[in-house]
């Protein structure tokens, strides 16, 4: 929280912080770290907070946020020099920090973020609780400055409530930084459909009208509303013997 008060009225520093925040009852305690908390005056936009809501979190969920948030936000700001407090409260073992991030996606954030101005990266060890995970973490980080590949990493998908807390922060942010997409509503306008959704939603109704083209259902626990009206199939295909399979990406 001292790096964000210093810095956060200052809109030539960009403070990002990945965290376990539970609303505000985690330690330190308090909303400093909530996502809401983007910075004043000239500094504002150039504070964001990644809090997590609980504790658990692991290489999905960092990588989810570093591929979503992080990076896009840092390559659209341009820093002429990235400061990493590098602090591995949340590596695998930690008891007090809860996360289970591994040495290997230490190893991915920092590589990631040597890709930022022209490879200046300064990473300053800043805390942690339990040493054998601080000297697996610190090693695989110095590994990677040194230039060495990272590590492959196990498990790389992103828990539903890294997404959910992603989407929240880029909403947020979507004020204040063009590669933050879906835009957050203005004012008291309400969120609408986006304008493909629309179209997609019309061409279905006119294809079933005309042809009797029905739409199939995606049978996936999480997707796009994009994709509601985007598989569509003639009338009697259940009773073909052959079928023509057709894959537009637009």
């Amino acid at each position: 929280n001292g790096c964000q008060k210093a810095f956060y009225d200052d809109p030539n520093i960009l403070y990002i912080s990945i965290h376990v925040h539970m609303d505000g009852r985690f330690y330190p305690s308090g909303n400093d770290g909530a996502m809401d908390k983007v910075g004043v005056g000239a500094g504002e936009g150039k504070n964001v907070n990644i809090p997590w809501p609980t504790k658990g979190m692991g290489d999905g969920d960092y990588m989810f946020a570093f591929q979503n948030v992080v990076m896009p936000i840092a390559q659209e700001f341009n820093p002429d020099l990235v400061i990493v407090a590098a602090g591995f409260d949340a590596a695998a073992g930690d008891e007090l920090g809860g996360c289970f991030v591994t040495p290997a996606c230490y190893a991915h954030m920092t590589h990631m973020l040597m890709s930022l101005a022209k490879g200046k990266v300064a990473v300053c060890l800043e805390g942690g609780y339990n040493f054998i995970a601080i000297s697996k973490s610190a090693l695989a980080v110095t590994r990677t400055l040194m230039g060495e590949p990272p590590d492959r990493l196990e498990a790389t998908q992103a828990t539903e409530i890294a997404m959910t807390t992603i989407q929240q922060v880029k909403e947020i942010q979507s004020r204040y930084w063009r590669c933050m997409i879906p835009k957050a509503p203005i004012g008291d306008i309400p969120k609408g459909d986006r304008l493909h959704d629309i179209i997609r939603q019309q061409q279905a109704t006119e294809l079933y009208e005309r042809f009797k083209v029905t739409q199939l259902h995606v049978f996936r626990d999480q997707i796009s509303r994009s994709f509601q009206h985007g598989v569509l199939a003639t009338r009697n295909y259940q009773d073909q013997d052959r079928l023509l399979v057709i894959f537009h990406d637009a």
